[in-house]
């Protein structure tokens, strides 16, 4: 089952002076359009911000925020003809109660992008009018609204498709591979980039540019763990080889095999914790090569 992760926290700041947040759900949405799903959450995201609502992405098993004055949830969901139907609530996070709610229906997966966008559009106004209601603040006719001021904000970038994966039965090698899918996540963030975390067969040579494609991305990065060998009594040691690809929606943009030098553990290492520093010398070699093929990665 595909699992879609953003890792990407947006606490955008948006110069409103009562702090009044909105919570932004995952959306659900069946195992084979899980991914669209998240796509169609950082759109809207990315909507509201430019909108100048303050938005707490909340990720799977997080709490909602207490701060947080409205929830904005939904689901993601097939139509008939390859239609994607796209349902948007905005919720009451004390109550549960619904405050409106909100439907399109994308003609394909090539418009999914378009239609969450003009979705947006109709939302938005919705939250500023029940933020000013709940800051005690006179809803001002929607005609007659002044103009808000515009000023220089960063649009926050498109999810990153990361997969992790191996072909081998070895346990050893399967522990690696656990350990390097724990660690990828924190290691995108901390570039502040978004990352939705996928099968790794969707990220193989012959489907990356496509799943990059079909769920506007803006790039897939594919980790495949070749082989992980372990020796030592005491003091583990260890080497990895992992092939990395990276692809954008027209071409696979890098290729290769990382292969690490030999990693020293401490006495008595458990083989999680040393996996975990091996993992990490995989990723620092990695950087400077995602920095050319990944935009504003840091």
């Amino acid at each position: 089952m595909i699992r879609a992760i953003v890792l990407v926290l947006l606490f955008a700041s948006t110069a409103r002076a009562d702090d009044s947040k909105v919570a932004l759900l995952p959306l659900d949405a069946a195992a084979k359009l899980e991914v669209y799903g998240q796509v169609v959450a950082s759109e809207i995201a990315q909507a509201l911000i430019a909108g100048r609502i303050d938005v707490v992405v909340v990720l799977p098993k997080m709490a909602v925020p207490e701060q947080a004055k409205l929830i904005v949830d939904g689901k993601i969901s097939a139509g008939k003809g390859g239609a994607i139907e796209l349902s948007i609530r905005v919720r009451d996070p004390k109550s549960g109660a619904m405050v409106q709610q909100f439907q399109a229906t994308a003609a394909s997966l090539e418009t999914l992008d378009k239609t969450t966008k003009e979705l947006s559009e109709k939302v938005l106004p919705v939250l500023r009018d029940k933020l000013d209601q709940l800051a005690n603040k006179p809803v001002v006719d929607a005609g007659k609204q002044p103009p808000r001021p515009i000023g220089p904000r960063t649009m926050p970038a498109r999810p990153v498709l990361i997969g992790v994966g191996t072909k081998s039965m070895s346990p050893a090698t399967q522990t690696f591979r656990t350990v390097l899918a724990d660690a990828v996540p924190g290691w995108v963030s901390e570039a502040h980039r978004a990352a939705s975390i996928v099968e790794a067969n969707m990220l193989d040579a012959k489907t990356a540019t496509k799943t990059v494609a079909g769920s506007n991305a803006d790039r897939a990065i594919a980790f495949e763990v070749l082989s992980y060998k372990l020796w030592g009594d005491k003091v583990p040691m260890g080497t990895a080889r992992v092939r990395v690809r990276i692809a954008d929606a027209g071409q696979i943009l890098f290729e290769r095999i990382v292969v690490t030098d030999t990693i020293v553990g401490d006495k008595e290492m458990s083989a999680e914790l040393f996996a975990a520093r091996v993992a990490r010398e995989v990723l620092s070699i990695m950087r400077p090569h995602v920095r050319r093929a990944v935009p504003a990665w840091q």
